[in-house]
């Protein structure tokens, strides 16, 4: 830990002692990339209350302006991920949209009492999970597949995610790479041989999670095709059906026509 974030923890420290009992906290200590994470305050004697503010103290000891609610002013959100649940001189809560790296660390809730100064409390959260998947096949002709080309799955997460091939005899040849922002990358590549490109496709495998490598750049035709193939049957029952019923109303239509002469 480095001394501009010795000297937050300190001064947060020292504004919360012999005040922080009488604040109540709780919210998320965790949460996946993307998910929301929401922190709550509540205060037992809001006597003297004339503002609330929620600040969050980064692991660098840099501080960032969450929120602000006051009778006078207001609500003031600052952050564009950052909203208030509740806003109360006595009870406050905020929610932490689809969370990153970048909003962990310890949420502080701070009731400013007049005369007696400020009370506040801190939650700390950690982000988990994986942020980003990118996956490719790389070809050395632009057109068709061939022995030789390469296929190439590269997962982000935190902690450094497992990542493997769907086929156990695809020996995965790894490289890691440490982020700055506390997340690592894992990659994995594979030269195809001819017996591979039998098959149309190869999972990369996350955990539980599936990605598909297809072997082909006609995927998309293909799958276009299919689509066309199921759906022309379809079309063809229903325009039938349509024109059955056009022509049963034009014939009742006739038919009262010859009844009317008839009479």
């Amino acid at each position: 830990m480095d001394s501009r974030a010795l000297i937050s923890m300190l001064f947060f420290s020292l504004l919360s002692t012999g005040f922080s009992t009488e604040v109540k906290a709780h919210g998320d200590t965790s949460a996946a990339f993307g998910q929301n994470a929401s922190f709550f305050c509540y205060l037992s004697n809001p006597a003297g209350v004339s503002q609330v503010t929620w600040q969050k103290l980064r692991k660098n000891g840099v501080v960032d302006d969450l929120a602000t609610y006051s009778t006078r002013f207001g609500k003031n959100e600052m952050k564009p991920n950052v909203k208030f649940l509740e806003a109360l001189l006595n009870s406050t809560s905020i929610i932490v949209n689809n969370v990153s790296t970048a909003d962990e660390g310890c949420y502080f809730c701070t009731f400013h009492v007049y005369p007696s100064g400020s009370v506040r409390k801190e939650t700390c959260l950690t982000v988990h999970g994986i942020s980003n998947v990118s996956t490719k096949l790389i070809l050395s002709n632009k057109e068709t597949p061939q022995a030789g080309d390469v296929v190439s799955c590269s997962v982000t997460g935190k902690p450094a995610p497992k990542v493997t091939w769907s086929r156990p005899d695809w020996q995965a040849n790894e490289s890691v790479v440490s982020n700055e922002d506390g997340t690592a990358t894992v990659s994995i590549n594979w030269t195809l041989s001819t017996e591979d490109l039998e098959d149309k496709y190869v999972d990369c495998v996350i955990g539980s999670r599936l990605e598909r490598i297809y072997f082909s750049n006609n995927t998309d035709t293909d799958r276009h095709h299919l689509v066309v193939a199921g759906v022309l049957p379809i079309l063809v029952i229903v325009v039938l059906l349509a024109l059955f019923i056009v022509y049963r109303h034009v014939a009742k239509r006739q038919k009262g026509k010859y009844v009317t002469r008839d009479t």
